[in-house]
């Protein structure tokens, strides 16, 4: 072809004298035919075989999800089907534990509790009991002592003055007590007030407990 190959910039185009324009590929060191000019036939070589297939290429990477689409129409609602047989019965539990009185709070058993009737009459007073001894007298104080005698004991002298009181004796012991009386006689039962109202029913369902005014 004889172009030069020195000092040339990458993308320098020749045309050679068969009219085919090259290019330079300096990245490359190499001429690369860039058009032709006219399609002689003289100027076209044979065509050469077909090459061989060229190997797969990679698999190419997976596309994008597609965006969600939009949500049906929700169906209409089906008939309702027929009632099913009724089941058989289930086997009568164990008999439960009688109530005791543990068993109810204060609140529960304020609510079963009916009212307080009346208060009866007062019966009457009974008899005074007997009149208990006396006890006994204490003791006789102590006696004063005697006045000076006079200085004539012929003459009778002045009354010398009177001595003073003794000191008062300490009381006596207490006499026992005497026996109690009688007890009256026990008054009278009073009226029975009216009937209480009737309390609330109640009944137990598992652990709870129901009240029925």
């Amino acid at each position: 072809m004889g172009f030069p190959t020195t000092e040339l910039s990458e993308g320098y185009i020749r045309t050679h004298t068969d009219g085919r324009r090259w290019k330079w590929r300096a990245t490359k060191g190499v001429w690369q035919i860039q058009k032709a000019v006219f399609d002689d036939a003289a100027f076209t070589g044979a065509t050469g075989p077909t090459g061989p297939t060229g190997s797969t290429g990679p698999q190419g990477a997976t596309g994008a999800t597609g965006s969600q689409g939009a949500t049906g129409v929700t169906g209409s609602t089906g008939p309702t089907g027929p009632q099913g047989g009724t089941g058989a019965t289930g086997a009568t539990g164990p008999q439960g534990n009688a109530f005791v009185y543990s068993d109810f709070a204060a609140p529960q058993l304020l609510g079963l509790k009916g009212a307080t009737g009346n208060t009866g009459a007062t019966g009457p007073q009974g008899s005074t009991g007997s009149q208990g001894n006396t006890g006994t007298t204490g003791a006789t104080g102590l006696t004063g002592p005697t006045g000076a005698a006079g200085a004539d004991s012929t003459v009778a002298g002045p009354t010398g003055p009177t001595g003073s009181t003794g000191p008062t004796g300490s009381t006596g012991p207490t006499g026992p007590t005497g026996s109690a009386g009688s007890t009256g006689a026990t008054g009278s039962t009073g009226s029975t007030g009216p009937q209480g109202a009737v309390g609330a029913t109640f009944s137990m369902s598992g652990t709870t407990l129901n009240i029925t005014t």
